[in-house]
């Protein structure tokens, strides 16, 4: 220990280290004290940690060259992503929700950036297979645990664990993640990374590198030596075989219990490109037999679902009435379980026609209208994060009946809508040359083990690929994501660098580069200063946006649970205000709920309540003129004001007819209340 606080860079990489393993449990946490305990909870750990990850490294970095970022160009990409997503949100209809998203979600630019800053630590301090083994264990462990804690939700429902117990999808479960979309993206991941150390732990490992000697060895020895079987994997026993094995069927039985359409799907994918880079590149003839009779198996099981789904479809039900309605809500109601007596409920959703039209049909119709709105903006969209606002402008069902998304639960049309096609090509080319880079280190990798660890870290991200068809990301994908993409870029630096070294490589115009590396000695320890300084600066106000944003979400659950109201909402208010939207519209739909009361018997308070109401009216529609939830909130107050204030008619003619520009489908009067006005399901399900 002493040593370790004499050198300073080695207790960096420790604190680093420690932090990345912290990040890493973000799946197990949430915040119960605030009012979107798993998004709030997961997003605050995350950035704060990051946050402080990032200003170590950048201090470790500029004392330290060689503990700077590999040279990788899905690093770029992931960079030029997010510039593309800065320029749209500044010509976007709406940059605050553009760069801070919501308290629902806790998405944005800014939770986009922490991340990517993320994989650029990661990749930069992470430079060893060993490094990268002992992190995605650290990875599989939590996901183990993950799968553990949805399994036992499942078997004892009232079991004391340490996260809400509100399942609002029973019965499929959320667990830790709060919703099963999200816990079935998360654990498809663990699963297929828990297969790829399976696979690798059978893999020979690659020779050990001939002894530097000038002195060529024969005779017996030599000849023994070359006669005895390799060495057996090192570290691959019985005990992290029993790990990997019980991590993957965990993760296998917790999956199936989220009943996530999306997941079986990322799953199958992610195993079809596992099973189609050894059938192309397997360097033995074992290896392709098995990568193509995989495919075989997967083809076999597409085929058997799509003859069971037309074989159900002619008893399927008639369509109910209200196209938002759940097909199965009261069956589940009346009848408890239905799906667990005769089985799973992913097998009774998968091989239900009913349910697959029903979640097809949606996802449609959601995604005609985003379509049709990067239609209407097609070169920078919308801005990211604003789907609310633009796909209610294009919503084709009847009037009262429409249900807008705030995600379009498709990651190409959402990419589309909200960044138009600047940043839909980011996003297409990064996802492309990481395609590539797993092709290539599927190739050309030499020690197979290495190589199983690429092929499935491939797969991870194919299967994310497919599921984010129908979801969006969220903690545990970004996690998942970007932590492999590191990866990725690790081993991309790697085959960079042997290319180059093979190839002789030398730099043209020797001379200039000298001199401008002269120039740029002279300047460094200026430049090295500002970086640093600015990095600090960066962590800093990372931390204070998190604390702000932590203060305004439980006081949020405190006037959800019992505080004074008004004196909490106006807290939630003033603590973080480009989140203030959420708090605002509480507060102008509660006023409207309960106006007439107020007005009749306390009318100095329900003034007072009213010049709140309207100053805080002035700064939301000042932030956000294009939200047809602020004028729909605003709409229904002033409307239910001007019963006994015929003044405020007017205003409420002009929201009114505002909403219903920005909104033709979703009539204010007509429509429920929007997510922010009461407390909702964490997140809409699949």
């Amino acid at each position: 220990m002493t040593a370790l606080w004499r050198d300073p860079e080695r207790l960096l990489l420790a604190a680093i280290s420690a932090g990345v393993a912290l990040v890493l449990l973000t799946p197990l946490v949430t915040a119960p004290w605030t009012l979107y305990p798993f998004s709030v909870g997961k997003a605050l750990w995350a950035r704060v940690l990051i946050a402080v990850l990032f200003a170590l490294w950048a201090v470790l970095a500029l004392a330290r060259p060689r503990w700077r970022p590999p040279r990788s160009a899905l690093l770029w990409l992931l960079g030029a992503g997010l510039a593309a997503s800065v320029l749209a949100a500044v010509f976007g209809v709406g940059p605050q929700t553009s760069f801070w998203s919501t308290y629902t979600r806790m998405q944005g630019i800014v939770n986009a950036a922490h991340w990517a800053a993320f994989a650029l630590v990661v990749a930069s301090v992470a430079r060893t297979p060993a490094d990268w083994a002992r992190l995605l264990n650290a990875n599989l462990a939590v996901g183990l645990a993950v799968a553990a804690f949805a399994i036992v939700r499942f078997a004892a429902p009232e079991t004391p664990l340490p996260f809400p117990s509100r399942e609002g999808h029973w019965p499929r479960i959320g667990a830790s993640a709060g919703n099963p979309i999200f816990l079935g993206a998360y654990l498809q991941a663990i699963a297929l990374l828990a297969a790829g150390f399976l696979v690798r732990s059978c893999c020979v490992p690659a020779p050990p590198a001939p002894a530097a000697s000038g002195v060529a060895r024969s005779g017996k020895a030599a000849r023994r030596r070359a006669k005895a079987p390799p060495p057996a994997p090192a570290g691959d026993g019985w005990f992290r075989r029993l790990f990997w094995a019980a991590t993957g069927a965990s993760a296998l039985a917790g999956l199936t219990l989220t009943g996530s359409l999306g997941a079986l799907a990322g799953l199958m994918a992610g195993l079809g490109a596992a099973c189609g880079l050894y059938a192309l590149f397997g360097r033995s003839r074992r290896a392709r037999r098995l990568g193509l009779a995989g495919l075989g198996a997967l083809g076999a099981c597409a085929i058997a679902l799509a003859l069971v789904l037309a074989l159900r479809a002619g008893d399927a039900p008639a369509p109910a009435a209200d196209p938002g309605a759940r097909p199965d809500t009261a069956r589940h109601e009346q009848a408890g379980r239905p799906e667990l007596r005769g089985g799973n409920v992913m097998v009774e959703r998968a091989t239900s026609a009913e349910w697959v039209g029903f979640t097809l049909g949606n996802r449609l119709r959601n995604w005609e209208a985003g379509l049709r709105a990067f239609a209407e903006r097609p070169l920078l969209g919308w801005g990211p994060d604003n789907y609310y606002i633009a796909s209610a402008r294009h919503l084709t069902a009847p009037r009262g009946r429409a249900k807008v998304q705030d995600h379009a639960h498709n990651l190409l049309v959402e990419e589309a809508a909200g960044k138009g096609a600047v940043g839909l090509a980011a996003w297409l080319a990064l996802w492309g040359l990481t395609a590539l880079v797993a092709l290539r280190a599927a190739r050309r990798l030499e020690d197979a083990r290495e190589r199983a660890l690429a092929v499935f870290a491939g797969a991870v991200l194919a299967g994310w690929f497919v599921q984010s068809q129908t979801a969006f990301y969220t903690a545990e994908s970004w996690l998942q994501h970007m932590l492999l993409l590191a990866f990725l870029a690790h081993l991309e630096a790697r085959m960079r660098a042997g290319r180059k070294a093979r190839a002789g490589f030398r730099l043209p115009g020797r001379g200039a580069l000298d001199a401008a590396r002269a120039w740029l000695a002279r300047i460094a320890p200026g430049l090295r200063a500002a970086a640093g300084a600015a990095a600090l600066g960066l962590a800093g106000a990372s931390i204070a946006s998190s604390a702000a944003i932590h203060a305004g979400a439980a006081a949020m659950w405190r006037a959800d649970h019992g505080g004074p109201f008004i004196a909490e909402i106006e807290r939630a208010i003033g603590a973080f205000a480009p989140l203030a939207a959420g708090p605002r519209i509480v507060l102008f739909n509660n006023l409207a709920l309960n106006w007439k009361v107020l007005a009749e018997h306390q009318p100095r308070e329900a003034a007072r309540l009213l010049a709140l109401a309207d100053r805080e009216a002035g700064a939301a529609l000042a932030a956000q003129p294009e939200s047809w939830v602020l004028h729909h909130a605003l709409a229904r107050l002033y409307l239910e004001v001007a019963t006994t204030r015929p003044d405020y008619a007017a205003r409420a003619g002009r929201h009114l007819a505002r909403s219903r520009v920005l909104a033709p489908n979703l009539d204010p009067m007509e429509a429920p209340l929007p997510p922010a006005a009461a407390r909702p399901a964490e997140a809409a399900g699949d």
